[in-house]
């Protein structure tokens, strides 16, 4: 009888889990349907490079309020559905070392000149012959990406482009994809595997086919510090920081260096650089995960 009620149980957090995981998915495209017609019409958001600040401003608005609107709202609309899958309270804080903060910012500030060096380009982007229609769609999306954020980083201001790039997709992305996304799979499969197919799915939404693997790194990284921590904030800071580090250097390399290249996708940093972030991104990390598995 205790098997027999353990295993029905099983299936109903199952069934659960997946009805969830339907309602989160349709919700979601059916609020970013909405959000695709309703802020073109306020002036905000829009496909097009910013040619000058109040555009900048209005395209990097549009797309904070895209990410709220649909990431943001679909994962609040299921949390009755997700929210136990992390004790209850996704965001708690009180049992995080206070150290963990700051290796998290080393870990994340490490990581910045290593990942480049696992990003795609056109040579090394090469899908089947029959498929050549498909990789010419995707470089150009790559392409269009690529622009749009160069325009925002050269016409943005920098207070701006730290809350629409860095502050908003920092809390909202992770309140979607690690929070509601990997807490739903975990459910249903081995929690290692939810961290995975997250961290795919993850990359994939973002549409930037040559820094696919190193996104979905970074997808992982924020699904562990998910599972090991049972909250959301620790993968929100990463993800925050993360963001933030890229636009300063954005920010800087255009406005001080005057060298744009360094913020395009083909920019590899120089090997000792890479060698000294991986270094101190694995001392980081270890401390970390330390930290994280001491107070878990």
């Amino acid at each position: 009888m205790y098997t027999g009620g353990v295993l029905l149980l099983m299936q109903l957090n199952r069934r659960q889990a997946l009805l969830g995981l339907a309602l989160l998915i349709l919700s979601w495209g059916g609020l970013l349907i909405g959000a695709s017609q309703l802020l073109p019409l306020l002036g905000l958001g829009g496909g097009m490079p910013a040619a000058d600040a109040a555009s900048a401003f209005r395209l990097a608005l549009g797309n904070g309020l895209v990410l709220i609107f649909t990431f943001g709202v679909s994962a609040i609309l299921v949390l009755p559905f997700w929210k136990d899958a992390w004790g209850g309270v996704p965001l708690r804080f009180a049992s995080i070392s206070p150290a963990v903060w700051g290796w998290i910012a080393l870990l994340m500030l490490g990581l910045q000149p290593v990942l480049p060096w696992f990003s795609l380009d056109a040579d090394s982007f090469q899908l089947p012959p029959a498929w050549k229609d498909q990789e010419i769609a995707l470089e150009a999306t790559e392409a269009h990406i690529e622009t749009i954020m160069l325009s925002l980083l050269t016409h943005g201001a920098l207070f701006w482009n730290l809350i629409f790039l860095a502050v908003v997709p920092g809390i909202i992305e992770e309140l979607f994809f690690r929070g509601a996304f990997q807490g739903l799979f975990s459910r249903v499969m081995h929690p290692i595997a939810a961290i995975w197919i997250t961290a795919f799915v993850f990359s994939a939404v973002h549409g930037q086919v040559y820094g696919f693997i190193p996104r979905m790194l970074l997808g992982a990284l924020m699904g562990y510090l998910m599972l090991y921590s049972r909250s959301l904030l620790p993968a929100m800071w990463a993800h925050f920081l993360n963001n933030a580090y890229a636009t300063l250097t954005g920010y800087v390399a255009i406005h001080f260096l005057s060298e744009p290249e360094f913020v395009k996708s083909t920019y590899r940093p120089p090997v000792w650089i890479a060698l000294v972030g991986a270094a101190v991104a694995g001392a980081a990390a270890y401390q970390t995960y330390r930290l994280l598995r001491r107070h878990g």
